[in-house]
């Protein structure tokens, strides 16, 4: 499927509510062009709600339908669980995309097997709404025993997402050729712009 270019826009947390995370047996083909094994809903409950412990009542909550392919909800296979959601700062208060933000909790211990990591990992909403972990290791990463390289080397200022650029100029394999592959989408993130898929 054939995707626009789509500017990165840099996504602030602007808050959180509670949110009940319904969980059922699938198969669940996403809107993502993904395969899952579950069927999942999230619904939100208890907006008025202040503090950041879940309040009781998740577990009476059950969902039409699955958010991803639309199958009816099975309460013989259902999993209730309760979360707190985050909104952030845009129009659905939800990550859209083209929308770009630091994994804060990639700080505090390196994900994808690398043992170098300088920080929290940069998040990419792709056109397909699918989530690209830039810093992560590649599906197809040519060295899976490394623990140094990078799949994808970003150069730019995350605060300034006009100015990120993926490459393999620097310590790399040979995945990819430095493009993205999410689903249905495929492309490249070149100064600021995820490209055409």
């Amino acid at each position: 499927m054939s995707y626009p270019e789509t500017p990165l826009r840099l996504a602030q947390r602007s808050g959180r509510h509670p949110e009940a995370i319904i969980m059922w047996d699938g198969p669940c083909t996403t809107t993502r062009g993904n395969r899952s094994s579950i069927h999942v809903a999230r619904i939100p409950y208890a907006l008025d709600h202040v503090g950041d412990d879940i309040p009781d009542g998740w577990r009476d909550i059950d969902p039409d339908a699955c958010d991803h392919c639309g199958a009816p909800f099975d309460p013989t296979t259902g999993r209730h669980s309760g979360s707190m959601a985050i909104e952030w700062d845009t129009p659905s208060g939800n990550l859209e995309p083209g929308c770009v933000y630091l994994r804060d909790h990639y700080s505090d211990h390196c994900s994808g097997g690398w043992s170098n990591c300088e920080g929290p990992h940069l998040m990419v909403i792709c056109p397909n709404g699918a989530e690209w972990d830039v810093d992560g290791r590649a599906n197809n990463c040519g060295l899976p025993d490394d623990t140094t390289h990078r799949c994808w080397v970003r150069v730019g200022d995350p605060q300034h997402p006009e100015t990120l650029h993926v490459s393999k100029d620097g310590e790399s394999c040979a995945a990819g050729a430095g493009s993205i592959q999410a689903g249905d989408y495929h492309g490249f993130l070149s100064r600021g712009v995820l490209t055409a898929g």
